[in-house]
């Protein structure tokens, strides 16, 4: 009789499969709890990418509104750092476009 160690040492409950039914979570509720905590983390990204496209919008808003005023006297009407929040937009929107396509494929996995 050859057995190792490892087995001698280890409890009962350590062997068993979390498929069992007296197991405190199954695999099914761990996916669903997994995608679940991903999902939340998913929406404060969101909620987070949303209020810097906000603030890059209303800066937008902004310096157009002057540039429109100076713009007899400039003869490009759009400054400089007006390109610099357009890019930055541009940026917060592929994010968001990323955090949808994400958020989808877990719920795509979850059917």
């Amino acid at each position: 009789m050859s057995t190792t160690p490892d087995r001698q040492s280890v409890p009962i409950s350590k062997v068993k499969s979390p498929r069992t039914p007296t197991s405190p979570g199954n695999v099914a509720s761990l996916r669903i709890e997994e995608a679940a905590t991903t999902i939340v983390e998913y929406h404060r990204k969101w909620i987070q990418a949303v209020e810097k496209g906000t603030m890059y919008c209303n800066a937008i808003k902004q310096i157009k509104k002057s540039a429109l005023q100076q713009s007899k006297s400039l003869d490009d009407p759009y400054p400089e750092n007006l390109h610099l929040y357009c890019k930055n937009l541009m940026v917060m929107v592929s994010i968001m476009e990323d955090i949808e396509a994400n958020a989808l494929n877990v719920v795509e996995q979850m059917r």
